[in-house]
């Protein structure tokens, strides 16, 4: 036995992640919901600005969001003109080791893997992932 409590199911994580198909709305999950939750650096988003966003002053739309967690990086893009590509990496040190495309489905199922580890790991995270699931 030990006195490490067990991370979140992150059951209700998946679900709500598969309902999101694309990039736009996966990021708006994960920014709204995870980005304050994980430890800082941890979500990155790429954005692609119009004219009239800089004018505007908006962020932009989401093209890519990408998830670092240990010796992964989960990255999920939706290019210009074609479906989303849904990648994971493997680096040591800053090295890329490799590089694997991954289905969307697939993809979440590691992100919730990830972030399992995480909660694992991090007591603030594994509370504030239990209080998002719980809510």
């Amino acid at each position: 036995m030990t006195d490490q409590p067990e991370p979140p199911p992150l059951g209700h994580l998946i679900a709500a992640l598969s309902t999101h198909a694309d990039v736009a709305s996966l990021s708006q999950v994960l920014t709204v919901t995870l980005a304050d939750t994980l430890p800082a650096g941890m979500v990155h988003i790429e954005r692609r600005r119009s004219l009239a966003d800089r004018v505007a002053g908006r962020p932009g739309h989401p093209i890519a969001v990408s998830i670092t967690a240990a010796d992964k990086i989960l990255t999920l893009k939706t290019p210009p003109d074609g479906p989303a590509e849904a990648t994971i990496t493997h680096t040591v040190r800053g090295v890329t080791l490799s590089r694997t495309p991954l289905s969307t489905p697939a993809w979440i199922t590691e992100l919730a893997n990830a972030l399992s580890k995480v909660a694992a790991t991090n007591e603030t995270t594994r509370a504030a992932l239990e209080r998002l699931l719980l809510s």
